[in-house]
Protein backbone atom coordinates (compact mmCIF):
# COMPACT_ATOMS: atom_id res chain seq x y z
CA UNK A 1 0.00 0.00 0.00
CA UNK A 2 1.01 3.86 -0.17
CA UNK A 3 2.01 3.98 3.80
CA UNK A 4 4.42 0.93 2.91
CA UNK A 5 5.84 2.79 -0.05
CA UNK A 6 6.21 5.58 1.71
CA UNK A 7 8.53 3.85 4.83
CA UNK A 8 10.78 2.05 1.97
CA UNK A 9 11.44 5.25 0.38
CA UNK A 10 12.17 6.92 3.49
CA UNK A 11 14.21 4.12 4.50
CA UNK A 12 15.85 4.19 1.45
CA UNK A 13 17.10 8.18 1.26
CA UNK A 14 17.98 7.23 4.72
CA UNK A 15 20.99 5.16 3.58
CA UNK A 16 21.56 6.88 0.40
CA UNK A 17 22.82 9.58 2.60
CA UNK A 18 24.72 7.02 4.57
CA UNK A 19 26.51 6.01 1.56
CA UNK A 20 26.75 9.67 -0.38
CA UNK A 21 25.65 7.78 -3.18
CA UNK A 22 24.27 11.06 -5.73
CA UNK A 23 22.72 8.28 -8.20
CA UNK A 24 20.37 6.87 -5.71
CA UNK A 25 19.98 10.23 -3.82
CA UNK A 26 18.66 11.56 -6.97
CA UNK A 27 16.56 8.38 -7.72
CA UNK A 28 15.27 8.51 -4.52
CA UNK A 29 14.21 12.84 -4.10
CA UNK A 30 12.43 12.08 -7.49
CA UNK A 31 10.90 8.92 -6.10
CA UNK A 32 9.56 10.78 -3.08
CA UNK A 33 8.85 14.25 -5.12
CA UNK A 34 6.22 11.59 -7.54
CA UNK A 35 4.57 10.37 -4.26
CA UNK A 36 4.09 13.13 -2.56
CA UNK A 37 2.24 14.65 -5.76
CA UNK A 38 0.63 11.28 -6.86
CA UNK A 39 -0.44 9.79 -3.48
CA UNK A 40 -0.32 13.20 -1.43
CA UNK A 41 -1.54 15.43 -4.05
CA UNK A 42 1.35 17.66 -2.21
CA UNK A 43 2.62 19.88 -4.42
CA UNK A 44 4.67 22.09 -2.65
CA UNK A 45 6.27 19.03 -0.83
CA UNK A 46 7.24 17.39 -4.68
CA UNK A 47 8.86 20.38 -5.66
CA UNK A 48 11.25 20.67 -2.82
CA UNK A 49 12.32 16.93 -3.36
CA UNK A 50 12.51 17.38 -7.24
CA UNK A 51 14.49 20.38 -7.03
CA UNK A 52 16.80 18.44 -4.03
CA UNK A 53 16.99 15.48 -6.80
CA UNK A 54 18.26 18.23 -8.83
CA UNK A 55 20.57 19.85 -6.78
CA UNK A 56 22.28 16.34 -6.30
CA UNK A 57 22.53 15.56 -10.04
CA UNK A 58 23.84 19.15 -10.38
CA UNK A 59 26.68 18.57 -7.73
CA UNK A 60 27.36 15.12 -9.38
CA UNK A 61 27.37 16.47 -12.72
CA UNK A 62 24.45 13.71 -13.83
CA UNK A 63 22.63 15.32 -16.57
CA UNK A 64 19.72 12.84 -17.34
CA UNK A 65 18.85 12.91 -14.00
CA UNK A 66 18.70 16.62 -13.32
CA UNK A 67 16.80 16.81 -16.28
CA UNK A 68 14.35 14.35 -15.19
CA UNK A 69 13.66 15.73 -12.05
CA UNK A 70 13.33 19.43 -14.14
CA UNK A 71 10.79 17.78 -15.93
CA UNK A 72 8.97 16.41 -13.53
CA UNK A 73 9.23 19.93 -11.34
CA UNK A 74 8.04 21.49 -14.68
CA UNK A 75 4.84 19.18 -14.59
CA UNK A 76 4.01 20.27 -11.23
CA UNK A 77 4.08 23.81 -11.49
CA UNK A 78 1.63 23.09 -14.61
CA UNK A 79 -0.51 20.55 -12.40
CA UNK A 80 -0.61 23.48 -9.71
CA UNK A 81 -1.94 26.23 -12.88
CA UNK A 82 1.62 28.11 -11.86
CA UNK A 83 3.20 29.88 -14.59
CA UNK A 84 6.78 29.34 -13.06
CA UNK A 85 7.12 25.87 -14.11
CA UNK A 86 7.22 27.07 -17.35
CA UNK A 87 11.08 28.40 -17.11
CA UNK A 88 12.21 25.06 -15.99
CA UNK A 89 10.00 23.21 -19.12
CA UNK A 90 11.73 25.50 -21.53
CA UNK A 91 15.24 24.78 -20.02
CA UNK A 92 14.52 21.07 -20.24
CA UNK A 93 13.84 21.60 -23.50
CA UNK A 94 16.88 23.53 -24.59
CA UNK A 95 19.30 21.51 -22.40
CA UNK A 96 17.60 18.24 -23.88
CA UNK A 97 18.59 19.18 -27.24
CA UNK A 98 21.84 20.45 -26.54
CA UNK A 99 22.47 16.87 -24.75
CA UNK A 100 21.35 14.97 -26.63
CA UNK A 101 18.47 13.09 -24.91
CA UNK A 102 15.81 13.24 -26.94
CA UNK A 103 13.12 12.21 -24.62
CA UNK A 104 13.60 14.59 -22.32
CA UNK A 105 13.57 17.29 -24.78
CA UNK A 106 10.27 16.74 -26.48
CA UNK A 107 8.97 16.23 -22.69
CA UNK A 108 10.36 20.13 -21.94
CA UNK A 109 8.93 20.90 -25.58
CA UNK A 110 5.37 19.00 -24.60
CA UNK A 111 5.07 21.02 -21.24
CA UNK A 112 5.65 24.46 -22.84
CA UNK A 113 3.70 23.77 -25.10
CA UNK A 114 0.48 23.08 -22.28
CA UNK A 115 2.06 26.00 -20.11
CA UNK A 116 2.04 28.80 -22.89
CA UNK A 117 -1.39 27.58 -23.70
CA UNK A 118 -2.85 27.81 -20.52
CA UNK A 119 -1.45 31.10 -20.07
CA UNK A 120 -2.80 32.42 -23.75
CA UNK A 121 0.55 32.62 -25.35
CA UNK A 122 -0.94 30.64 -28.47
CA UNK A 123 2.04 31.72 -30.60
CA UNK A 124 4.79 30.23 -28.40
CA UNK A 125 2.34 27.24 -27.75
CA UNK A 126 1.42 26.73 -31.41
CA UNK A 127 5.97 27.48 -32.00
CA UNK A 128 6.28 24.40 -29.14
CA UNK A 129 3.77 21.69 -30.27
CA UNK A 130 5.29 21.88 -33.57
CA UNK A 131 8.41 20.46 -32.52
CA UNK A 132 6.53 18.00 -30.56
CA UNK A 133 4.05 16.22 -33.30
CA UNK A 134 7.14 14.96 -35.21
CA UNK A 135 7.87 12.52 -32.87
CA UNK A 136 4.58 11.40 -31.61
CA UNK A 137 4.99 7.96 -33.52
CA UNK A 138 8.55 7.55 -31.78
CA UNK A 139 7.83 9.10 -28.05
CA UNK A 140 3.68 8.49 -27.98
CA UNK A 141 1.00 11.27 -26.75
CA UNK A 142 -0.34 11.29 -30.05
CA UNK A 143 -3.73 12.21 -29.41
CA UNK A 144 -3.41 14.28 -26.96
CA UNK A 145 -1.09 16.53 -28.12
CA UNK A 146 -2.99 16.39 -31.55
CA UNK A 147 -5.56 17.88 -29.07
CA UNK A 148 -3.90 20.29 -28.13
CA UNK A 149 -2.63 21.62 -31.64
CA UNK A 150 -6.37 21.92 -32.35
CA UNK A 151 -7.22 23.80 -28.79
CA UNK A 152 -4.53 26.22 -29.92
CA UNK A 153 -6.07 26.88 -33.58
CA UNK A 154 -9.19 27.36 -32.25
CA UNK A 155 -8.01 29.21 -29.80
CA UNK A 156 -6.26 31.27 -32.69
CA UNK A 157 -9.35 31.46 -34.57
CA UNK A 158 -8.79 28.82 -37.02
CA UNK A 159 -11.40 26.44 -36.69
CA UNK A 160 -10.50 25.09 -40.03
CA UNK A 161 -7.26 24.24 -39.08
CA UNK A 162 -8.52 22.28 -35.91
CA UNK A 163 -10.81 20.29 -37.82
CA UNK A 164 -9.10 16.41 -37.75
CA UNK A 165 -9.20 14.26 -40.76
CA UNK A 166 -13.04 13.18 -39.69
CA UNK A 167 -14.04 16.60 -39.91
CA UNK A 168 -14.75 17.08 -36.31
CA UNK A 169 -13.08 19.63 -33.92
CA UNK A 170 -10.89 17.98 -31.70
CA UNK A 171 -11.28 19.95 -28.28
CA UNK A 172 -10.36 18.62 -25.04
CA UNK A 173 -12.83 20.19 -22.63
CA UNK A 174 -13.52 20.32 -18.33
CA UNK A 175 -11.81 22.26 -15.82
CA UNK A 176 -10.22 19.41 -14.53
CA UNK A 177 -8.95 17.20 -17.29
CA UNK A 178 -5.48 18.42 -17.68
CA UNK A 179 -4.99 18.37 -13.85
CA UNK A 180 -6.38 14.49 -13.95
CA UNK A 181 -4.30 13.25 -16.69
CA UNK A 182 -1.03 15.01 -15.42
CA UNK A 183 -1.94 13.03 -12.09
CA UNK A 184 -2.15 9.68 -13.89
CA UNK A 185 1.14 10.16 -15.27
CA UNK A 186 3.14 10.18 -12.63
CA UNK A 187 4.12 7.01 -11.48
CA UNK A 188 6.95 4.26 -12.38
CA UNK A 189 9.34 7.70 -13.14
CA UNK A 190 12.25 6.95 -10.64
CA UNK A 191 12.73 2.91 -12.34
CA UNK A 192 11.69 4.10 -15.83
CA UNK A 193 14.45 7.46 -16.19
CA UNK A 194 11.11 9.15 -18.39
CA UNK A 195 9.71 12.01 -17.17
CA UNK A 196 6.13 13.14 -16.33
CA UNK A 197 3.83 14.89 -19.28
CA UNK A 198 1.03 16.11 -18.55
CA UNK A 199 -1.75 14.56 -21.28
CA UNK A 200 -4.62 17.24 -22.05
CA UNK A 201 -4.74 20.58 -22.16
CA UNK A 202 -6.10 22.95 -18.99
CA UNK A 203 -9.19 24.78 -19.98
CA UNK A 204 -8.25 28.57 -19.73
CA UNK A 205 -9.17 30.86 -16.73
Amino acid sequence: GSDSTRIYLDRALIRGRQCEDPVALCRIYNALGIYAVSIETNYFGGIEYFLEAMEYARSASLNRFYLVAQCNLANTYYMRNDPAGLKYAEEVCRLGTEWGYDYLAFGGAVISAYMHYMLGDQDRALEYILRTLPDTDKFGYHTELYSLYANILHAQGDDAGALDGRGQLTLMRGAGAGHAAGQNLLHCTHTTGKALLPARPKSKS
